[in-house]
């Protein structure tokens, strides 16, 4: 059935016709739709499989996506707002989450969320560069502490690689002596 979609989706739906609430059919039914560029069919079995099983996080992704792709940034916050909960230590959620304020316009709930998200993990580079662009375009002098911190966080993690590709690069050559 690679290659075939017509047949793929005739199976499907087939599959679907005896288990109708099985999520993962229903997941598989949306990326075909979405691979197909086909948005409308690709959401309502992205939906459905969202109300059989809140929990994928691909899932939720992908709707929190689409609500994004049409401009109604507010509606995707529920769906990055489960995935941050399922992934507490996984900052890629709140980071979507503050960028979904920030493109609905609700600049100080953004400002406050990245504050949150720096709180939590004051190292993560993304959410610093957000910051200092918020803080400048509103005006705030914070953005010159938050420009400071994006720098030494920036310098820590070019330390951080350069270390690990020296330490891999020792190694390699410590194998390849014992030959």
């Amino acid at each position: 059935l690679v290659g075939d979609v017509d047949q793929s989706i005739e199976w499907f739906l087939q599959l679907l016709g005896i288990i109708p609430t099985d999520s993962g059919i229903l997941h598989k039914m949306g990326e075909i739709f979405d691979s197909e560029n086909d948005k409308q069919q690709a959401y309502h079995y992205h939906f459905e499989s969202f109300r059989y099983f809140p929990s994928n996080l691909t899932v939720l992704d992908w709707l929190g996506a689409y609500y994004v792709s049409l401009q109604v940034a507010e509606k995707a916050v529920a769906f990055y707002e489960k995935a941050a909960l399922m992934q507490p230590t996984e900052p890629k959620w709140k980071l979507l989450i503050g960028s979904c304020h920030r493109r609905s316009g609700n600049y100080q709930l953004a400002l406050r969320t990245y504050k949150d998200i720096l709180a939590e993990f004051p190292e993560n580079i993304e959410c610093l560069k957000f910051l200092v662009r918020m803080c400048s375009d509103m005006g705030l002098p914070e953005a010159a502490t938050y420009a400071t911190q994006l720098k030494r966080a920036e310098k820590a993690k070019e330390l951080r690689e350069r270390i690990g590709s020296s330490q891999s690069g020792s190694g390699s050559r410590r194998s390849s002596g014992r030959s």
